[in-house]
C-alpha cells in the first residue's frame, strides 16, 4: 500500500481532530474510523501502530502529528 494514500485518505477524516488513542474506548473508535476509510489494513496491524504511538506519545496528539507516525509504523 502507497504510503501517499494512506496519508490523503486518512487527513481527509482525522486531519483536523485531535486525537486520542490511549484508552481501550478511544482506541477502537480509532480503530473503526481507520478500517472504514481503509478496510484493506489488517485490524492487527492498524492495533500495532496506535500502541508503538502510545509508547512514543501522550494523547492528544494533532491529526497531522498522528497520521504522520502512524504512517510511518504502519509501513516499517
Amino acid at each position: 500500500m502507497e504510503k501517499n494514500r494512506i496519508k490523503d485518505v486518512l487527513n481527509k477524516t482525522l486531519g483536523d481532530k485531535l486525537i486520542y488513542c490511549e484508552e481501550y474506548q478511544d482506541k477502537f473508535f480509532l480503530y473503526k474510523e481507520i478500517h472504514n476509510e481503509l478496510p484493506e489494513i489488517s485490524e492487527s496491524n492498524i492495533y500495532s501502530a496506535i500502541d508503538q504511538i502510545n509508547s512514543l506519545f501522550k494523547s492528544p496528539l494533532t491529526g497531522k502529528k498522528f497520521i504522520d507516525v502512524f504512517v510511518e509504523r504502519l509501513i516499517n
